[in-house]
């Protein structure tokens, strides 16, 4: 079975992370999660998603609605209403960001619980030697004819049988997995596809929210440049 390497350029060309230049053995690691994918209660999720899109199209719909400097400010307004209400929100349901950090030793891994992994919110430490393995779930990318591989999961198994999937949405996956590598923990490579359900998540998320980016820039391009 393959084994990976920390000078493999497809895998970590790009990986990096405050304390890599420094890392050793004695080294323990915290990895900050990005946030802004996280979960939020249906009702929520459809406000986030409809509210900018909304405003985004309405322009082009009637754009005798508003003048275009109020169009403007509205849009502007909304980006920076969109990212401190749903920060606000993912903060009330998970916790402080400073919560959802990966820990990382020679001996130990600590993750955030919270239902993106089915358990209790609150750190939960697992003891290396009571990992039996970590499933890398994997897909390689090819561009320009060059290849790198991209990370969606890694599932933990416990030598109880427990079985801990992390995702590369919620979790800082390609730098957890650089230090797995480096501290030597028990790793298995399966390739597979990214799974339709990260794909629609990411794009449910990320759609409306690029859409009202793009109107922006468009709208202040085309009035005040």
């Amino acid at each position: 079975m393959e084994k990976l390497a920390l000078d493999d350029t497809p895998w970590f060309g790009t990986t990096d992370f405050k304390g890599k230049n420094k890392l050793n053995r004695d080294s323990d690691i915290r990895l900050k999660s990005s946030r802004l994918l996280y979960p939020l209660p249906l009702p929520s999720e459809l406000l986030f998603f409809i509210g900018p899109l909304t405003l985004a199209i309405l322009p082009f719909i009637n754009p005798s609605l508003m003048p275009p400097e109020a169009w403007l400010t509205l849009n502007i307004a909304a980006l920076f209403g969109y990212l401190i209400l749903k920060k606000l929100l993912i903060t009330s349901i998970y916790g402080r960001g400073k919560k959802q950090v990966c820990q990382i030793n020679t001996e130990r891994l600590c993750i955030p619980g919270s239902r993106l992994i089915d358990t209790k919110a609150g750190p939960i430490e697992i003891q290396k030697q009571a990992i039996k393995q970590i499933d890398v779930r994997y897909w390689p990318s090819t561009r320009d004819l060059r290849t790198t591989y991209d990370v969606s999961e890694l599932i933990i198994t416990l030598e109880s049988g427990q079985s801990i999937c992390l995702k590369s949405l919620y979790f800082p996956i390609k730098p957890l997995l650089y230090l797995l590598v480096y501290f030597d923990y028990p790793i298995t490579l399966q390739k597979r596809r990214h799974s339709l359900a990260i794909v629609a998540r990411s794009l449910f998320v990320a759609f409306p929210l690029v859409a009202l980016v793009a109107v922006t820039g468009l709208l202040f391009k085309e009035y005040f440049l």
